[in-house]
């Protein structure tokens, strides 16, 4: 625990805290340029919740796509939504601030993702760029 205290207390993490909240905000604000809508209408944090439906999927099929694509998410179920039908994503920035990702043109990418949810030449394009996209892995 005095480990963790230590580094929490040090100047890089405080950095690091600061690009995190940095480049979900610009990756929310990305999605909603592109009119994906997010519950919050956009972020404060280190992630968003992003529904599905306002590009066409539910989470189920969002999932799918984005796996094809190297990118993994976690469904969330939105108010009044059961478990079995699920229209909520929930996206953090913390792995990718880790990975030291652009988050710039990560941003782009994802998007266009989700918007042209049936482009498999965009997914693996994705898949094959997302390590490209990180200039360290730690």
């Amino acid at each position: 625990k005095a480990g963790a205290f230590e580094e929490i207390l040090s100047d890089s993490f405080k950095e690091y805290s600061k690009k995190v909240v940095s480049n979900a905000q610009h990756l929310a604000s990305v999605l909603m340029k592109k009119g994906i809508k997010l519950v919050s209408g956009g972020t404060d944090n280190h992630l968003m919740i992003v529904e599905c439906k306002s590009f066409g999927l539910n989470s189920h099929e969002t999932e799918l796509l984005l796996q094809t694509a190297g990118i993994y998410i976690s469904k969330s179920a939105l108010v009044g939504e059961n478990w079995k039908n699920t229209t909520g994503m929930r996206i953090g920035t913390p792995y990718l601030t880790t990975l030291g990702v652009d988050i710039e043109e990560f941003s782009e990418i994802f998007a266009d993702c989700l918007i042209s949810k049936n482009n498999i030449e965009l997914t693996k394009y994705i898949k094959n760029n997302i390590p490209k996209l990180a200039k360290e892995f730690i």
